[in-house]
C-alpha cells in the first residue's frame, strides 16, 4: 500500500476471482472510490470496474 498522490492510496494484492465482487461491495459499503482489476494467469486484464 502506498500513497500516489494527496486522495488516492494504492494497495495492490490477491483476491480468490470468485470474491471479486464482494470486495466491490465491501468497498462501496465503505464509501470508498476505487478501482478493481483482475489479471490472468497470462497477464491479460480479465476484468475491471470501478466504485
Amino acid at each position: 500500500m502506498g500513497p500516489t498522490d494527496a486522495t488516492t492510496t494504492l494497495i495492490s494484492g490477491a483476491v480468490d476471482p470468485r470474491r471479486f465482487d464482494d470486495l466491490a461491495a465491501l468497498l462501496t459499503g465503505f464509501g470508498l472510490a476505487f478501482r478493481l482489476e483482475r489479471y490472468g494467469e497470462d497477464g491479460e486484464l480479465v476484468r475491471e470496474t470501478d466504485g
